[in-house]
């Protein structure tokens, strides 16, 4: 690989990196709610929509990245995941499926280069999207959407309860939904110029 190939991968992970350290730091700071206060679950929710458009606005110019929130429950430590203990395991596993699954699809749309013209509100969109995606969600899997996310606290706190569930399902869910949006939505072949 040439030096200007590298050098634009090297962005695009310090890219991802700054912009995931932004959702992890914005995120997990909206959990702490004050000296005397739990915040409730709107402003939590909230805080990680603002979170993904602050790290999509800082990291516009590297290109595509894949920052997703999450908005743990409150007997896990802090920023890690827990799925709602009055589900099964495999209502936990559909539920964040589904979420990863919504995001994911937001994503292709977005994505998609037939809306290159509409991409004057990415970091709008996204974090409005998580948003309603997190506040739905966080009661049911405590919607993590990505692995990433869950990992890094998980390392911190050395939480790994239920921790499959935030890898395989995200992951599972990404590779339906892209194949989905790749069948349903396919980009029009280019005609042969006579």
């Amino acid at each position: 690989m040439d030096t200007e190939k590298w050098l634009l991968v090297l962005r695009r992970a310090l890219g991802e990196l700054f912009a995931t350290a932004t959702l992890v730091f914005i995120g997990c700071m909206g959990l702490v709610g004050g000296l005397s206060k739990t915040p409730d679950h709107f402003a939590v929710a909230f805080n990680f929509g603002i979170a993904v458009m602050a790290g999509l606005i800082g990291i516009t110019p590297t290109d595509r990245f894949v920052t997703n929130p999450s908005v743990p429950a409150p007997s896990c430590p802090l920023c890690c995941n827990s799925p709602n203990p009055m589900l099964t395991g495999s209502q936990q596993f559909w539920s964040e499926f589904v979420f990863s699954a919504l995001l994911s699809l937001l994503a292709c749309a977005v994505w998609d280069r037939r809306n290159l013209d509409k991409h004057d509100s990415v970091s709008l969109r996204f974090g409005l999207g998580v948003f309603a995606i997190a506040y739905g969600g966080v009661q049911y899997s405590g919607c993590s959407m990505n692995p990433a996310r869950t990992f890094g606290p998980a390392v911190v706190w050395n939480y790994w309860d239920n921790h499959w569930l935030y890898w395989v399902a995200p992951m599972l869910a990404n590779l339906v939904v892209a194949s989905f949006y790749r069948i349903v939505f396919p980009e029009p072949r280019p005609q042969p110029v006579e």
